[in-house]
């Protein structure tokens, strides 16, 4: 509950209470507590505030690495895909050079 003090402070409190009662059941006073939380509530609030930039930065390091692993598998395809042509064993001396440089100059282009 909310208390706002003559101030205008407000605070944050939680208050308990209830009746004594005498040996005939009659109530023979009162009995109450009130704690400030108002530090409990600010602290409950920040780590709220922590939480949600920790979500938000792990969604954000989650697409980064989705996109940069796209970015690095589509060029690493075609290089490997490419290179697979030097197992054949009718590619001549020529041609291995030649493809060989190739993908290495490709690579330097990135």
């Amino acid at each position: 509950m909310e208390l706002t003090r003559p101030d205008g402070n407000i605070r944050n409190i939680v208050a308990f209470g209830g009746a004594k009662f005498d040996n005939k059941g009659r109530i023979s006073g009162l009995y109450g507590t009130v704690q400030d939380i108002t530090k409990r509530k600010e602290a409950e609030e920040e780590l709220r505030l922590a939480k949600d930039k920790a979500e938000e930065s792990d969604r954000l390091k989650s697409a980064f690495l989705a996109n940069m692993s796209h970015e690095i598998r589509t060029p690493l395809n075609a290089i490997v895909g490419f290179s697979s042509f030097f197992s054949d064993p009718d590619l001549s001396q020529e041609d291995k050079v030649k493809f060989s440089e190739i993908i290495n100059s490709r690579s330097n282009d990135c």
